[in-house]
């Protein structure tokens, strides 16, 4: 109708992961640009994302070291998925894990910074395998066993308290099944004791539980969980045990699929423990851990 024909393209990408620099002024994340997941960076206000891995390559569920100067992240560069770390700024990429027969994924920081906390899943037997957490340190080496399948048939989604101690993580006591019962909850998130060996399952229930996250100061766990026919985001006060929904309406959790890379995408606590940044409809959000609102 004589009217002007305007070309638009638009991005919105799932399993962003964002990760928050100790210093809270960057995210890191990954997306799709031209292929393979990419890892970029950019200013908490916003802004342009500045890309720090390039090519064939899928990168994926980036971590800043404590110290802020290290990333951690996910790479099938070498053929199989395994750790990798590089700088801040992208430079000096280097494989932590480089093995041939098994995945190694989506690893958490001890906050010494020397080691990282992973899933590791066997690719020798058919089928679908066990996965268990492993950890290892910055430099590389064989690994350390934390969790077992004989306990957790898949442990996932890592995350290390301040002091070290105690590792929060997701898990599923069930073999995979295609026809799961979700009548009691499939997955629940679990604390191993560092200290004792000791594994202790902190949720219960219809729903499940996936995906924890700890805020800075330690004292408030936060975790996804279907609730009312809505994948939902909980907060609980680990002294009280007094939790709240936090926000409603999350994309949807994989509790009855694979989760090969995790269960749900990462997440992140802002350094002043008031606000996470999460995925959210494509895009990333900011929330208010005091009124859960979405900006």
């Amino acid at each position: 109708n004589g009217g002007t024909a305007v070309r638009l393209t638009t991005h919105l990408a799932e399993e962003t992961n964002p990760a928050i620099s100790p210093d809270g002024r960057t995210i890191a994340f990954t997306a799709p640009y031209e292929g393979p997941a990419e890892g970029y960076t950019m200013p908490i206000e916003g802004g342009e994302a500045r890309a720090i891995s390039r090519g064939p390559a899928y990168d994926h569920h980036p971590r800043y070291s404590p110290d802020g100067k290290t990333i951690a992240f996910t790479s099938d560069e070498g053929g199989m998925e395994n750790l990798w770390v590089m700088d801040a700024d992208g430079k000096n990429r280097r494989a932590v894990t480089d093995g041939k027969d098994a995945y190694v994924r989506s690893a958490a920081w001890t906050p010494d910074g020397n080691y990282l906390v992973a899933k590791k899943e066997d690719a020798k037997p058919a089928g679908i395998p066990p996965v268990e957490l492993w950890m290892y340190h910055r430099l590389g080496g064989t690994g350390i066993k934390l969790t077992s399948s004989d306990d957790w048939h898949h442990a996932s989604g890592p995350v290390v308290s301040r002091d070290g101690r105690f590792i929060y993580f997701s898990a599923r006591r069930a073999r995979f099944n295609y026809v799961p019962d979700m009548t009691r909850g499939l997955w629940h998130i679990v604390r191993f004791d560092r200290q004792t060996g000791e594994t202790h399952p902190l949720t219960t229930g219809f729903g499940g539980a996936v995906r924890p996250a700890l805020s800075p100061d330690g004292q408030t766990l936060v975790f996804l969980s279907r609730r009312d026919a809505d994948t939902v985001v909980v907060a609980r006060d680990l002294q009280s045990g007094a939790e709240g929904v936090l926000v409603r309406g999350m994309d949807k959790d994989q509790q009855e699929g694979f989760a090969p890379m995790d269960v749900w995408p990462n997440y992140a606590f802002l350094p002043d423990g008031k606000h996470l940044v999460l995925p959210h409809r494509g895009m990333l959000a900011k929330v208010s851990l005091a009124t859960g609102q979405l900006q």
